[in-house]
């Protein structure tokens, strides 16, 4: 069984994690902490399912990052944007016959929708 989970902003960013070079829309209102690491990643770690969690509010304009991608252990992190008009993006998510994960990273451009890439090509170091 695969676990989905959507939220709006990066729970698992701050500024003093391996997060913090990913350029996100929203440092003035960082509320100064995450519990992600510390009480949500555990259990999600626990579960014996395939855990991707889908985040947006990168806002895919020049000063932050439009998309990123990081998988560790059974848990897939995957944060998108659209609404600034450049790099507005989506993601597809295909899953084969044998559960495997791909994920489509697409464009969008003037009412239509072009491949990008592969969004693991988009791994954080």
């Amino acid at each position: 069984m695969l676990f989905i989970i959507f939220t709006h902003y990066l729970v698992r960013w701050s500024p003093d994690n391996e997060f913090s070079n990913v350029r996100i829309n929203y440092p003035p209102h960082y509320p100064g902490g995450t519990n992600y690491w510390p009480e949500i990643s555990p259990i999600l770690e626990s579960l014996p399912n395939q855990v991707v969690i889908f985040a947006g509010d990168m806002g895919a304009k020049p000063s932050v990052d439009s998309y990123m991608y990081h998988s560790y252990k059974n848990i897939t992190l995957i944060a998108i944007g659209m609404g600034g008009g450049i790099d507005d993006n989506v993601v597809v998510t295909e899953v084969g016959e044998e559960g495997e994960l791909r994920f489509r990273l697409l464009g969008i451009s003037d009412g239509s929708l072009f491949d990008l890439a592969d969004l693991k090509e988009y791994e954080l170091p």
